[in-house]
């Protein structure tokens, strides 16, 4: 499930929970400015509509004026009066701090007492390579 899933979802629950149809979903994503990329509107059909919320997206462009006349009225694409943009985050840098190796806890042995630290290390026997033959038939 995608986030046009989730949100239409949402609406269709908050607003409209007993209508079988799917709300229409437009959609657009704003890019930052100077990005190249082009912010365009895209109309969500959904195949259905199921009591997880819509399934089955299918995206298609739409233009502004397609949208203004499924709206029935002028609509305003951009952010809004009160949209405040997010600061500009700085660039992280490395800091490196002394600390005196000595100040270190001691290791400990692992594992811990009673713990099998698995195998023992004991040696087994490795047959000569006389004992195999290949191929198997002894030729």
């Amino acid at each position: 499930m995608n986030a046009a899933e989730r949100y239409a979802g949402a609406v269709r629950k908050r607003y409209c929970p007993d209508q079988e149809v799917p709300p229409l979903w437009v959609e657009r994503q704003l890019w930052p400015e100077g990005s190249g990329q082009d912010s365009r509107l895209q109309r969500v059909v959904f195949a259905g509509a199921g009591g997880y919320g819509p399934y089955g997206p299918r995206w298609s462009a739409v233009t502004h004026e397609q949208l203004e006349y499924l709206v029935g009225a002028a609509v305003d694409t951009g952010r809004g009066d009160g949209y405040v943009p997010r600061p500009v985050e700085a660039e992280p840098r490395l800091v490196f701090d002394e600390f005196a190796v000595t100040r270190l806890d001691w290791p400990r042995p692992f594992p811990g007492a009673g713990v099998h630290a698995g195998r023992p290390t004991t040696r087994t026997t490795i047959p000569s390579s006389d004992s195999y033959k290949y191929p198997p038939d002894g030729t």
